[in-house]
């Protein structure tokens, strides 16, 4: 970022070098910063430009302004097949799903090979792949490189001959899926989880400065597990806020870490007073824009699990709700998606099953260190038992009954995870037993679970 801004201060008539700002602007996610750099100083921006601030305006959730540039790219044949992909992708978000396929459809008249649009379509769980699309796709995976977008051919035949109830050819592609995957980013485990274990064996002391005006709401879980239903069920009430799946909490997280002023994670041992009130204040900062008039406000992330020490640190009166699954579900549910980045763990049984029983053993040192302080929300119960368990949610939230929560698929509200359909209908149980069409094929990972 230094360096493209040096160069912009050197050489702002540059068009090469004005591009190079705007792209580290979003690589930094500094959406505001270049939406504002794009007004102010920009009279005669590239197409390129344009589509990096189509981006911009999706990562802060304004779909109608992204959705205008596209269709500005698409008049100027600027990567057409892309533009529909994105389009979408931005349908998909706001919960219109035929026309989210109508855009991945178009995307792949343009591009047949683009295996962003067949996963996209195959992610939308309502699609049905048809013969001919099961023709590409098989055509496709037989001259398929070692790239993301080969791994995308084949988790999408998967999940068309799941459909066709063939579970051994559709495993048979999600294990070529996985090691393309698997090749292209293998998985580093952290010795963050030993770490923590062993430093923090006691509270550190909270910051004493936090801002009691907003009840903060941080839903962990692993991924795959149901958080996106509990986050819908809770945003559903006319007296909560929520966002997306916000990456702020891992932003401070990272710098605190990076500048590794003790053996403790974050260096919490060593925080001043102004210390923690000056990262507090920056969070709240960050989700201000994000938020309405209500005073409780859900931050999303299952992977803030990792984080619930810093979180309680910053923030000692906010909410942990632990989203929990059966773990057999959990880790088929992980193996069979492509994630578009992180997640490398997922894409082999032996790293899958270890960052499960990682996540565990956290947990469980969490629930030691804050007894009392971490709420669990069962998926199975969520869908066995649902009324009572949303009631019992309420409760623990402070939040009184509300039939919106109960009819959680009729809000309106775009979300951004790959459950965004499921959360647009009523509670269903297929997902508790779909796993086990695949029992045979998981029994080496269900061994390595914990």
């Amino acid at each position: 970022m230094a360096i493209s801004k040096h160069n912009l201060e050197n050489n702002s008539q540059k068009q090469a070098v004005i591009e190079n700002y705007c792209q580290a602007l979003l690589t930094t996610k500094q959406f505001n910063e270049l939406i504002s750099f794009y007004r102010s100083s920009i009279p005669s921006p590239t197409l390129y430009i344009e589509s990096l601030l189509a981006i911009a305006h999706v990562k802060l959730m304004q779909f109608n302004e992204a959705s205008a540039i596209y269709n500005k790219l698409l008049d100027a044949n600027y990567y057409p097949a892309q533009c529909h992909l994105r389009l979408g992708n931005i349908e998909k978000i706001k919960g219109n799903t035929e026309l989210a396929i109508n855009h991945y459809k178009q995307s792949l008249q343009l591009d047949n090979k683009l295996g962003e649009a067949y996963w996209n379509l195959a992610n939308l769980k309502t699609y049905v792949f048809d013969n001919e699309d099961i023709c590409n796709l098989e055509q496709l995976t037989q001259a398929a490189k070692p790239h993301l977008n080969s791994a995308q051919f084949f988790f999408s035949l998967a999940k068309a001959y799941e459909q066709q109830g063939n579970f051994s050819l559709s495993f048979a592609m999600l294990d070529k899926a996985n090691c393309i995957q698997k090749s292209l980013t293998p998985y580093k485990p952290s010795d963050f989880y030993s770490r923590c274990k062993k430093h923090l064996t006691e509270k550190p002391v909270a910051n004493n400065n936090s801002d009691d005006s907003v009840q903060l709401i941080f839903i962990v879980s692993l991924p795959r597990s149901g958080s996106t239903l509990v986050e819908q069920i809770l945003a559903s009430h006319p007296d909560v806020d929520a966002s997306y799946e916000l990456t702020e909490i891992n932003a401070i997280a990272r710098e605190l870490e990076s500048k590794k002023r003790s053996a403790m994670p974050y260096g919490l041992d060593e925080l001043s007073d102004n210390d923690k009130a000056h990262y507090a204040a920056r969070y709240m900062n960050f989700i201000a824009p994000l938020r309405g008039e209500n005073k409780l406000f859900i931050d999303k992330q299952p992977t803030n699990f990792h984080h619930i020490a810093l979180i309680k640190t910053l923030f000692p009166n906010a909410k942990i709700l632990e989203v929990t699954r059966d773990k057999a579900a959990t880790a088929w549910s992980l193996y069979k998606h492509s994630f578009s980045e992180g997640h490398a763990y997922s894409y082999d049984f032996t790293s899958l099953a270890q960052y499960i029983n990682d996540y565990t053993d956290l947990m469980s040192h969490w629930d030691t260190l804050y007894a009392g302080e971490i709420y669990t929300v069962d998926y199975q119960n969520l869908v066995n038992d649902f009324s009572n368990t949303v009631a019992e949610l309420l409760r623990h939230c402070n939040l009184e009954m509300h039939e919106n929560c109960i009819n959680f698929y009729n809000h309106q509200r775009p979300i951004m995870t790959p459950s965004s359909e499921q959360v647009r209908q009523p509670i269903y149980k297929d997902a508790l037993t779909q796993w086990s069409n695949y029992k045979v094929h998981l029994e080496p990972l269900l061994k390595l679970l914990k």
